[in-house]
């Protein structure tokens, strides 16, 4: 057993030395593009990505939805000057689309502003309304108190014109009577517009207790290599968290500076690479010594033909 392993790690330590040994012959000799043979950069290999599970109450559509991706990928791919991520079907990279609390409490939080923008707009042109009947009323009501104390101050009215007083009274009682009416409606309507206005928030309440406890979008997934996008609040939003994730995937950590960055940890509507971005991008891409690779896979078969000898 011994013999074996033994026998296994020399023939691995050999070809790890020869390797860099024939390198060395191959420089000394001149061989063009050698030195660059020496390097290699992570980003030099395309990482391709395909659309997992993508949840129909997103309600988003394949093409423009491929297309959106396609331009968080290109965030990255333009500044590179490479093709660092692919678009492929079958592509290792699964980005999937899951619907969450979150954007369940949005889309509730747009239907209500929805309905109380619409309300807000009936219940002012109603009070409008009203305020400019009520004071027609006023007008009306203080032509005749005036006529009424005309008539008094000349000892009574002749009975034609106390008939024609009689009449307008009549009608203003019924006028006042109609207001107090839609004076109670109006109160009522305002009413259920404050109740609303307390029920959307209520929502965003909740909203903000859901993202206090679940704040990300969307997040990376290293051990499975997966992207899962859960809110989508705006459409440059959403570019903005999958350029993130992208970035995540290659290795990139968050930013800590400028609030504009794309791998800041907050997102925004920002779909353009800052100025940590593109030094965060230049670090990881930076090509390379293969030297190191041989080393670390040196230094493991070593210990390997250590423990396999008998002690």
């Amino acid at each position: 057993m011994y013999t074996t392993l033994i026998l296994k790690s020399l023939v691995s330590l050999l070809l790890l030395i020869s390797v860099p040994a024939l390198g060395i012959y191959a420089y000394q000799n001149n061989i063009s593009g050698f030195r660059d043979s020496l390097h290699y950069s992570v980003c030099d290999t395309p990482i391709y990505y395909s659309i997992g599970e993508v949840d129909p109450k997103f309600n988003l559509k394949e093409e423009a939805l491929l297309k959106d991706i396609k331009q968080a990928a290109q965030t990255w791919n333009k500044e590179y000057g490479k093709d660092i991520f692919v678009h492929d079907s079958r592509g290792e990279l699964d980005i999937h689309f899951i619907y969450d609390k979150k954007q369940e409490l949005t889309e509730t939080i747009n239907k209500l502003e929805g309905k109380l923008n619409v309300g807000q707009q009936n219940l002012e042109k109603e009070i409008q309304a009203y305020e400019t009947s009520v004071k027609s009323f006023e007008q009306k009501l203080e032509t005749f108190n005036a006529e009424v104390k005309k008539w008094n101050d000349q000892g009574g009215a002749p009975p034609q014109e106390y008939e024609k007083l009689k009449k307008q009274e009549e009608e203003l009682q019924s006028e006042g009577s109609s207001l107090n009416t839609l004076a109670e409606k109006l109160n009522i309507q305002a009413k259920n517009y404050n109740a609303q206005v307390g029920s959307l928030n209520s929502t965003i309440n909740t909203f903000n207790e859901e993202l206090s406890q679940k704040p990300e979008e969307g997040v990376y997934i290293s051990g499975i290599h997966k992207i899962e996008i859960y809110f989508v609040p705006s459409n440059k939003e959403m570019i903005h968290t999958l350029a993130h994730e992208f970035g995540h995937s290659l290795g990139i950590t968050h930013t800590e500076e400028d609030h504009k960055s794309i791998m800041y940890p907050y997102t925004s509507e920002t779909v353009v690479l800052a100025k940590e971005d593109r030094e965060a991008l230049s670090q990881i891409c930076e090509p390379r010594p293969i030297w190191s690779d041989y080393l670390s896979r040196l230094k493991v078969i070593l210990e390997q033909f250590q423990s396999g000898l008998p002690s």
